[in-house]
């Protein structure tokens, strides 16, 4: 493809936006009344990014006259990172709006079309796999000489980026990760399907804790175009990659099966376990588990015992499939719930209290009186219920009265013992007429002015006054300063100038 002319105007920039149909007609109107009083193309495109209309990967690339931004209906948004089998970008379905991954083969790798007729092969039996610990590849498809997946996109972070901030892992956290892990292995390995590039990069933990493999089957699809189809090509890779594969990898022998997946997971969980790779030492027993225990003392016996058998030199040597090794991972969880769940040793149970001393007995004479004061007590109680009436305390000279509010509501008149004469006769006194008081009358035009008054005196409730203008704005996301190139159909554009 010949270098593009760079757009010089804001009419170019929209027209090389409706030619790449990344807008429908009415946020294109939106844009085009934005930036009608903006002749600068690279001031326009910054106003659209601004108000969301575009993307920074979108605008730098429209502005070098580049509109082939959509990979059938999925439009690209931003690029993900980039390997030796192609670019991976942020794409969203255009009528759909879901977010996928997209991973572009790289034009080199397009120019034989025998190597392009397996990679597409390797890449269906690998979109056949559905396991939630597996990152899904929904479509292969091709447009033109462009070939593409179609992935599953998952926010979160990798275990190298994990691991990196936080150092290493607990103990339960660890066997957990390694235990998803080992399910999505266990699926793969059941379809005749393995990694062979298994390492802390390629391993997605979301904000939940969800664990999810990526690039599951691309180093075979990196065979594919890059070898021909001879397995025993191994294709080339970095020094962080190396130092996770299997010594049968290392030395290229071209038998791998799904123990050579099961060496490099061992590896991974020693960075896990110890926040950093012990260095490896193949051909000596219990290397793997003697450097551990050096960067990690505290590790349990088990877990380092797990990974020293995992990482064995020998594929025979180690776990013989995924599954024995996550039964061994529960074994563990296991019995730390035990431990866990083990109640505390019971107390020893008080000493009983003494019994009371049955109580004393009483004589005949003794028992008469007290029986008699018990009588008293109970008439003084009956009567004082009864009356209102409160007996006169024996250590007190002063006779308690009855408050006057009580006399008033009292009914039933006391009565008192009669005063008697010599002759034992009753003196009678004369009784004073009960003086009546006269009711108060109120007519029915007072009742309705009382009620009245008592309805306009009736004062409002009190409300407080409400903060509504209480959430800070968001600032709107501003421009890259960093030219990205767009895979091999890039237009590189001078980024500052934008």
């Amino acid at each position: 493809m010949g270098k593009l002319a760079a757009t010089q105007s804001t009419d170019k920039l929209f027209e090389l936006i409706e030619k790449s149909s990344l807008l429908a007609p009415k946020p294109l109107e939106q844009a085009k009344q934005i930036c009608a009083d903006n002749p600068d193309p690279k001031m326009a495109a910054r106003r659209l990014i601004k108000e969301g209309l575009l993307t920074t990967l979108q605008a730098k690339q429209l502005l070098g006259g580049y509109a082939g931004l959509k990979f059938g209906k999925y439009k690209l948004l931003d690029e993900l990172g980039a390997g030796s089998l192609g670019r991976v970008y942020l794409a969203e379905h255009s009528q759909l709006g879901r977010r996928v991954a997209i991973k572009a083969l790289a034009r080199r790798h397009t120019q034989q079309p025998d190597s392009i007729n397996r990679f597409l092969a390797q890449a269906r039996d690998i979109s056949a796999l559905d396991h939630r610990n597996i990152i899904h590849v929904f479509d292969v498809d091709s447009e033109g000489d462009r070939y593409y997946l179609v992935m599953e996109f998952a926010e979160g972070r990798d275990l190298q980026n994990l691991v990196t901030d936080e150092g290493a892992l607990p103990f339960a956290t660890v066997a957990d990760i390694v235990r998803q892990i080992v399910n999505g292995l266990a699926h793969a390995h059941s379809r005749g399907l393995t990694h062979l590039d298994l390492k802390p990069a390629n391993v997605f933990v979301d904000k939940n804790g969800g664990v999810k493999i990526l690039d599951l089957g691309v180093s075979r699809l990196n065979e594919a175009v890059d070898s021909g189809g001879d397995a025993s090509a191994e294709p080339a890779a970095d020094d962080a990659a190396q130092a996770f594969r299997a010594p049968e990898q290392l030395r290229r022998t071209g038998r791998y099966d799904h123990r050579t997946d099961i060496y490099s997971l061992g590896r991974l969980m020693s960075f896990v376990l110890a926040g950093k790779l012990p260095p490896a030492e193949n051909g000596q027993p219990n290397a793997e588990c003697d450097q551990l225990r050096k960067l990690r003392p505290d590790a349990p016996q088990e877990l380092l015992d797990l990974c020293a058998k995992m990482t064995a030199e020998k594929p025979e040597d180690r776990w013989p499939t995924a599954d024995a090794v996550g039964k061994a991972i529960d074994e563990w969880v296991a019995a730390q719930s035990e431990v866990v769940a083990t109640p505390p040793s019971p107390e020893p149970a008080p000493a009983p209290a003494a019994a009371a001393p049955p109580p004393k007995k009483l004589s005949a004479e003794r028992q008469e009186t007290a029986a008699i004061k018990s009588q008293d007590t109970t008439d003084q109680e009956s009567a004082s219920q009864e009356f209102n009436w409160t007996p006169k305390s024996k250590s007190s000279n002063k006779t308690s009265k009855t408050p006057k509010s009580l006399q008033q509501e009292t009914k039933s008149p006391i009565t008192v013992p009669p005063i008697m004469t010599a002759d034992d006769k009753p003196v009678v006194a004369a009784k004073r007429p009960a003086k009546e008081l006269p009711l108060k009358k109120q007519t029915a035009p007072a009742i309705e002015a009382n009620h009245d008054r008592d309805v306009n005196d009736a004062q409002p409730m009190e409300v407080l006054p409400v903060d509504l203008d209480d959430e800070p704005s968001t600032p709107a996301p501003q421009a890259s300063s960093d030219s990205v190139p767009f895979g091999d159909f890039a237009i590189q554009t001078n980024p500052s100038r934008l």
